[in-house]
């Protein structure tokens, strides 16, 4: 009998998680990529992250040259794939506990200077569930790196609301480097 109880209450979860999830899989309608790369996102009415993503798509398809590389700030190692563009680094994600398990934001940003990538893509993300500020505007957490960064880069494009301004609202900036001589590309 007790098997039997066992066993209706465990089919009963599969059954509403299964449901559950075919609910939520039902709602992601939205392209994102290309060909077989594509995968279905939330439509923007849901999700103002992928109108953002979308015109950051176009704008990195038209200006990244083929043999250009790019590395996403403090995460989004996809992008890399979806352009099939390299990551100079050996970092790939940037969060605040990444930063200390690589050595430290000084190791790091070390590695970024002496593998620096043609184009950085700053993405607007939070880590209030971590107690961090967002990226780059404070010294416990991507200051030196972003400081880096406006020394040796030109920031081409802002989508959306621009990163590290402390806006709830999603955006993403391009920073492009310097050329020799400092003018702008």
């Amino acid at each position: 009998m007790f098997r039997s109880l066992l066993l209706g209450l465990i089919s009963a979860c599969i059954w509403f998680h299964v449901n559950w999830t075919n609910s939520h899989f039902k709602l992601k309608t939205n392209p994102f990529g290309n060909g077989g790369d594509t995968i279905l996102t939330y439509p923007t009415q849901l999700d103002t992250r992928n109108a953002v993503l979308q015109e950051l798509q176009v704008d990195l398809a038209a200006r990244l040259k083929p043999t250009e590389t790019l590395v996403v700030l403090p995460e989004g190692i996809l992008l890399n794939y979806l352009f099939r563009k390299t990551n100079p680094t050996p970092y790939i994600v940037f969060t605040p506990y990444d930063l200390v398990s690589y050595g430290g934001e000084t190791v790091t940003l070390q590695g970024l200077q002496t593998h620096a990538p043609d184009v950085i893509v700053l993405l607007q993300r939070t880590f209030g569930d971590w107690e961090f500020p967002p990226f780059g505007t404070d010294a416990r957490y991507g200051q030196a790196i972003s400081n880096w960064m406006r020394q040796q880069y030109v920031c081409v494009r802002v989508i959306g609301a621009e990163p590290g301004t402390g806006s709830k609202a999603y955006g993403v900036a391009v920073w492009q480097r310097k050329p020799v001589g400092g003018a702008v590309p």
